[in-house]
């Protein structure tokens, strides 16, 4: 009961936040997970912000619920431990549509949005002449990478 008044506290916000198991987009995201361990971990419903702002809804919106519902947050999807992407039967808050790379060669500064992939990443880096630390898969993911590397630091 709590999983279903947490999906309608979102749906408050906006409904295009929620993506249902019977949404055609639910399957595509699942499809997605780069592990087959994540991909079988089926949530009540995806939830996909396309902004910070957004973010901070969801989370605002979920904290009454915090204690009773399961909740995971995938960047790319692409890390594969099962439970950390993913969560069967709870809310996965899935940031792809948060995109972007940001290069400030002056300021030697990269902002890297949170569903960017590192081929991406290192692509548009490289080109402006700076690097950063990432996988060695172009196609791993920015969010997971980062907090890896900040736990190993």
């Amino acid at each position: 009961m709590a999983t279903f008044n947490a999906i309608k506290a979102i749906q408050d916000i906006s409904k295009e936040l929620v993506i249902p198991p019977e949404n055609p987009t639910y399957d595509e995201i699942t499809a997605s997970y780069f592990s087959e361990l994540e991909r079988d971990l089926k949530p009540a419903a995806f939830l996909t912000p396309s902004s910070a702002i957004e973010v901070a809804g969801i989370l605002k919106a979920l904290k009454p619920f915090a204690n009773d519902i399961k909740i995971a947050i995938a960047g790319s999807g692409q890390q594969t431990t099962p439970g950390v992407a993913n969560v069967r039967d709870g809310l996965t808050i899935h940031l792809r549509n948060l995109r972007g790379i940001e290069v400030d060669a002056e300021k030697k500064v990269v902002s890297i949005a949170a569903a960017e992939r590192m081929g991406d990443v290192y692509e548009k880096v490289g080109a402006s002449g700076l690097g950063v630390m990432g996988n060695r898969h172009s196609t791993g993911g920015i969010g997971g990478d980062a907090v890896q590397s900040m736990l190993h630091l």
